[in-house]
């Protein structure tokens, strides 16, 4: 027993250890061991530094489950109070059987605990392993029941989404064509005579995709651009380049081809300006080189977003040519 202990812990430890090696052997080949050190390392520790676990949130998370399916808010509620008393009955601290499946779920929990960001897609991790650890409880009455209350709510789900589901995977040429950003895209396209132009990209990051063109900046998530630890991190390394303004103010100084940003966002439910202190998002105030493009067209589109947000803009920017 003793020794089928010990493999466990070490399967747990190769498990991790190997691919951060393998990766790491990977980077290190292509002299980009600092990105990897940066990114794995510096930053993580950086970002679990910038914020707090509040339950609170949690309340928040599941009252929007109530809000979008009741019957699958109460399967969630009900699993979670069976999956407590089945631990404690059956003394799962000892039954090493299931101890991977508890150490999986316990992890994928304080990864939201530990980000310390209450990020709901941080809880991605623990759902998982909490429907792996559900498969393995006995199945009886309570169980049972409850695995009808959430075959009804998946049934319910299925017979409000299937239809426009459906259309669109059949329909995905369409789908993909009618889709808003695709078309500024084109739109975009239309002011050059060759693919010969760089952009930079401090929100709708998409377009970048569209465009099949690389972000001038190393910087890609748009928040990453205000996040203090994020930027010096980068800085540090020399991956990111800046002026005696800001990393965007020297990017900006580059004058590329095209500019596209969002002046503001919702940031805990009010409509917040986006490093105010660092970076206008009106190009032409201090470029008369740049023209600005209406878009307005496409951020009105309502196949642009499923929640509709007035208060974010399309920005976009075009050098003159010359």
């Amino acid at each position: 027993q003793k020794l089928k202990n010990i493999s466990t812990y070490l399967y747990l430890f190769f498990g991790f250890i190997t691919p951060h090696i393998l990766f790491f052997l990977l980077y290190l080949l292509n002299d980009l061991s600092i990105i990897y050190i940066t990114n794995y390392i510096t930053i993580p520790f950086g970002y679990v530094g910038t914020g707090k676990f509040e339950i609170y949130e949690l309340t928040v998370w599941l009252r929007r489950y109530f809000q979008y399916n009741q019957l699958l808010y109460f399967s969630i509620i009900g699993l979670t109070f069976i999956s407590f008393l089945e631990f404690f009955r059956r003394k799962t601290f000892g039954l090493f059987n299931n101890l991977i499946n508890i150490i999986y779920l316990f992890s994928g929990f304080l990864i939201y605990v530990i980000a310390g960001h209450n990020y709901e897609h941080h809880l991605f991790y623990a759902i998982a392993f909490f429907s792996i650890y559900v498969s393995q409880l006995n199945f009886d009455k309570s169980i049972f029941l409850i695995s009808m209350i959430l075959f009804i709510s998946s049934l319910q789900i299925l017979n409000t989404t299937f239809e426009k589901s459906f259309n669109n995977l059949v329909n995905y040429e369409q789908t993909y064509e009618n889709y808003p950003l695709n078309q500024l895209s084109k739109e975009i396209k239309t002011y050059f005579t060759n693919d010969d132009f760089n952009v930079l990209a401090v929100d709708h990051v998409l377009l970048l995709y569209y465009l099949e063109k690389p972000n001038i900046s190393y910087i890609i998530h748009p928040f990453n651009n205000f996040e203090e630890y994020i930027v010096k991190a980068l800085l540090d390394t020399q991956i990111l380049k800046t002026n005696d303004f800001s990393h965007l103010s020297y990017y900006i100084e580059t004058e590329p081809d095209i500019v596209i940003c969002a002046p503001q966002t919702i940031i805990d439910g009010s409509p917040t300006k986006l490093g105010g202190d660092i970076f206008n998002c009106e190009v032409t105030d201090y470029k008369k080189n740049y023209m600005k493009i209406n878009t307005e067209y496409f951020r009105s589109n309502p196949n642009r977003e499923y929640y509709y947000n007035p208060y974010i803009s399309i920005d976009l920017f075009i050098k003159n040519k010359e």
